[in-house]
């Protein structure tokens, strides 16, 4: 019975976030077109999208105990998956590209993508990286497409029980770790959050009965 439940709040959180909204929204990003370079066309927020996608499944897919370290990026747990990326040879350089940025990448991704050594770009080829003269391409459409791809097997296995990852004897084992990765989420409130919480919500509250409170008198 436990195990029902539990795979059903994980197809749930497929369902009512992960295909509802963050594979949508990122397809959504696929279909702006760029210029006839590939240059444009909110390339760099779809990988800053794309890279968020795959630290979220990163995350929830690491065999290894993530202890109390809750924001550590978590990139290759899900990039490795050579069932989910059966198309993907070319791993190693993408861990080269992803060292480039050290374990800086979520404020290089924000603040200053386009300033690095790699240019973005959105084109048709189905590689993730092209060499252009002096110019690194980093293919963003090509592999916004292969993260939404493996997002759905995942959700397939799920529904059909077959979804057991490298370690795993069987196909409970996988949820329950699925299923246990997105409570500790749920659940998680960092440090600033919690200060937030406690000075900003309870003025906001007060100030909201407040009102109500006397636009009900009047």
């Amino acid at each position: 019975m436990q195990y029902a439940d539990h795979k059903n709040s994980v197809l749930k959180f497929f369902d009512e976030y992960a295909l509802k909204y963050l594979v949508s929204d990122l397809e959504m990003l696929d279909s702006i077109k760029a210029d006839d370079n590939g240059i444009g066309g909110c390339a760099i927020p779809q990988a800053i999208s794309t890279f968020s996608a795959v630290d979220l499944f990163g995350f929830l897919l690491d065999t290894q105990d993530v202890g109390s370290n809750i924001t550590k990026m978590r990139l290759m747990p899900f990039l490795k998956n050579k069932d989910l990326f059966p198309t993907i040879d070319e791993v190693k350089k993408m861990e080269d590209f992803l060292n480039s940025f050290r374990d800086d990448i979520r404020s290089i991704m924000t603040h200053r993508f386009f300033l690095a050594k790699y240019d973005i770009a959105k084109l048709p080829e189905t590689s993730l990286l092209i060499q252009n003269d002096d110019k690194r391409i980093f293919n963003v459409s090509y592999f916004t497409k292969l993260v939404v791809s493996a997002i759905r097997e995942i959700y397939n296995k799920i529904k059909n029980d077959v979804f057991i990852l490298p370690g795993d004897k069987k196909n409970e084992e996988t949820i329950e770790r699925f299923y246990n990765r997105l409570e500790l989420l749920r659940s998680y409130e960092s440090e600033s959050y919690q200060i937030a919480s406690a000075e900003v919500y309870p003025t906001l509250t007060e100030t909201l009965t407040v009102q109500t409170t006397q636009s009900l008198n009047r």
